[in-house]
């Protein structure tokens, strides 16, 4: 595999690893607001729940992201798997649905 391919997929799973873009189901209650990055990040990688994160777990949750994200199983990441991953831009406008035509 070359090396190009190899660090984009390691740069863009490193990029997801704490993005809301892979999270599988929402956090638990009161994970919002300051330290939510590294509490969303013990959530989704700390598996035996002890307050800490292996390199084993690390690992296991990196498979698992990526995994999710590699839809055919091919072994690579692609520009439309990750566009798949992403919310609708309409998500981010924050002011509800788009008006209707023609207002």
């Amino acid at each position: 595999m070359p090396i190009k391919t190899l660090t984009t997929a390691g740069f863009m799973l490193a990029l997801l690893s704490g993005s809301a873009l892979a999270e599988p189901m929402p956090p638990p209650p009161g994970m919002m607001g300051p330290g939510h990055g590294l509490r969303h990040f013990l959530h989704d990688f700390d598996f035996d729940r002890d307050g800490k994160v292996t390199r084993a777990e690390f690992d296991r949750g990196s498979a698992e992201r990526f995994k999710r994200i590699d839809k055919n199983g091919d072994g690579v990441i692609t520009q439309d798997e990750l566009e798949a991953m992403r919310p609708p831009r309409d998500m981010h406008a924050g002011d509800g649905p788009p008006p209707p035509p023609g207002e």
